[in-house]
C-alpha cells in the first residue's frame, strides 16, 4: 500500500472548496514518509511535542493515559486493518508527538456514518469533546458502499453482449453512487466545521484497483465475483472500476 499516494486535500473541481478553500493543492508522493509538504506545514502548524506510542482505536485506552486526539479519523479499514494500515505511517509523520485517535470500524459505509448511532454518536461527541484540540480531520469512506453485494447491484445481471463499459451499469449508475457520496461528504464536511470551525479536513481517494478476486485475511469478493456473476466482459472491467 503506498500510503500517501492515497492521500489529497479536497479536490479542486469539487464543491468542498468553498469550505477549505485554502487547502487545494494535492499531494501525491510515492510514500509516505516522503510528504515533506504536507509534513513540514502540518509540524509548523501544530509545533512538537513527545506524547502518544501509536494510534488509538480505544478511547477508553486514549482517555486513560490523559491524553486527547490532536488528530481524529472516521474510516473503515484504510484505518483499522490491523498492521497494515494508514494510520500507522500517517502517525509516524510525528514520531510520536501528535495523538491519533480512530473512529470507525472494518467495514464500515460511508452511509452510516452520520446515520447509524455507533458511528454518528460517536463521531459527533467526540469532535464537541476534543474541539479545543483536534484541529486535523481524516475521513476515510465509499469504498465498501459499492464492493461486494453493493457492487453487482450496479452492474445488469448479464453484461455479456453488452458494447461498452458504460452499457454494463444499470440506468443512472455510476453517476447516482458518486452523487450519494458527495451529499454525504458535504454532510460530514458541515458536522465537522459546526464543532470545529478551523478544522483541516482529508480525505484519501484510491488508487486503480487490480480485480484479482484474491482475498485478505478471509475477505475478498469485492470486485471480481461480481463482474464474474454478471458476466461482464474481460476487455471491460478496468474501465468499470
Amino acid at each position: 500500500m503506498n500510503s500517501c499516494s492515497y492521500y489529497r486535500f479536497f479536490r479542486e473541481n469539487s464543491a468542498s472548496q468553498e469550505y477549505l478553500s485554502g487547502l487545494r493543492t494535492e499531494i501525491f508522493p510515492k510514500k509516505l514518509a516522503a510528504c515533506s509538504t504536507l509534513n513540514t506545514r502540518l509540524i509548523e502548524h501544530y509545533g512538537r511535542r513527545k506524547m502518544a506510542s501509536r494510534p488509538y482505536w480505544d478511547e477508553n485506552e486514549m482517555t486513560n493515559r490523559n491524553e486527547s486526539p490532536d488528530i481524529l479519523a472516521l474510516g473503515d479499514s484504510w484505518f483499522w486493518y490491523p498492521f497494515n494500515n494508514l494510520l500507522n505511517p500517517i502517525f509516524n509523520i510525528w514520531n510520536g508527538n501528535r495523538v491519533v485517535y480512530a473512529i470507525g470500524d472494518n467495514g464500515a459505509e460511508l452511509r452510516d456514518y452520520l446515520t447509524k448511532k455507533r458511528y454518528r454518536d460517536n463521531f459527533l461527541a467526540s469532535l464537541e469533546t476534543y474541539s479545543r484540540k483536534t484541529k486535523l480531520v481524516l475521513l476515510s469512506g465509499g469504498g465498501n458502499d459499492i464492493a461486494g453485494a453493493d457492487f453487482k447491484q450496479l452492474l445488469k445481471q448479464r453484461c455479456a453482449n453488452e458494447q461498452s463499459a458504460a452499457a454494463c451499469f444499470v440506468p443512472g449508475q455510476p453517476d447516482d453512487i458518486l452523487n450519494d457520496f458527495e451529499v454525504r461528504y458535504r454532510e460530514l464536511v458541515d458536522a465537522v466545521l459546526d464543532k470545529i470551525n478551523n478544522a483541516v479536513i482529508a480525505i484519501h481517494n484510491y488508487d486503480y484497483a487490480f480485480a484479482s478476486g484474491r482475498k485478505f485475511f478471509g475477505f475478498g469478493n469485492w470486485l471480481k465475483k461480481p463482474m464474474d456473476d454478471c458476466a461482464v466482459p474481460e476487455k471491460y472491467r478496468v474501465e468499470i472500476i
